[in-house]
C-alpha cells in the first residue's frame, strides 16, 4: 500500500487524492483475532503542510470472527475516519509514530493500526447472546438446556461460602 508522494512533499499545500480498495495482506490478517478476506476500501487525501503530511481518509470494510458467547460465526463492518500526521524521518521525535523517507508512503501500518484500535474488545454475534452452557455446552440462543443454575466450576467452589460465612461472628 505504498504511495508516491514525490509530486506533493515539494510544495507546501499540494494534495494527493488517495482511493484503494484492497484486501489485508494474509500475513497482516494474523494480527488479529478475526479474518479481512473482504476489500477495505480507503478514500481521502494526503495534504502538505509545511512539511508534515495530513492524512485525512474514511476506511470501511467487514470483517468474520466467532462470537465470544457462542462461537457462531459472524461477520460485523467497521467504518471510520482516519486522521494522522505523518512527519519525514528527518524531523521525527521518539513520540511520532508515523514517519515518510523518501518518496513513497507506506500507509498500511497506518491502516491497520486504526483498524486494530476501532476493533471491539469482544466479538458478540448480538447484543442479548446467551452464549454457551457451561455444563453441556448448548447453544443457549438455539435452546433452552436442563443443566440449570447449578455450580458449572467446582474448582472453586470454596470461595463460595466466603461471603455466606461473613456474617456470622460480628465479621
Amino acid at each position: 500500500m505504498k504511495i508516491d508522494i514525490s509530486d506533493i512533499i515539494k510544495n507546501q499545500g499540494a494534495s494527493l487524492d488517495i482511493f484503494f480498495n484492497e484486501k489485508i495482506p494474509e500475513s497482516d490478517n494474523k494480527a488479529f483475532n478475526c479474518v479481512f478476506d473482504r476489500p477495505v476500501k480507503f478514500t481521502g487525501t494526503l495534504e502538505n503542510n509545511g512539511g508534515e503530511l495530513l492524512l485525512q481518509a474514511d476506511l470501511d470494510t467487514v470483517y468474520s470472527s466467532a462470537c465470544d458467547r457462542c462461537a457462531e460465526p459472524m461477520e460485523s463492518q467497521i467504518a471510520l475516519k482516519v486522521e494522522e500526521e505523518i512527519v519525514t524521518g528527518d524531523k521525527a521525535e521518539a513520540d511520532e509514530i508515523y514517519v515518510y523517507d523518501g518518496k513513497y508512503l507506506d500507509i498500511g501500518k497506518i491502516i491497520m493500526d486504526n483498524i486494530l484500535l476501532k476493533l471491539p474488545m469482544k466479538q458478540l454475534c448480538k447484543s442479548t447472546c446467551k452464549g454457551l452452557c457451561p455444563k453441556c455446552g448448548c447453544n443457549l440462543n438455539e435452546k433452552q438446556c436442563n443443566c440449570g443454575d447449578g455450580d458449572a466450576n467446582m474448582h472453586f467452589g470454596v470461595l463460595k461460602n466466603i461471603f455466606n460465612n461473613s456474617g456470622k461472628n460480628g465479621q
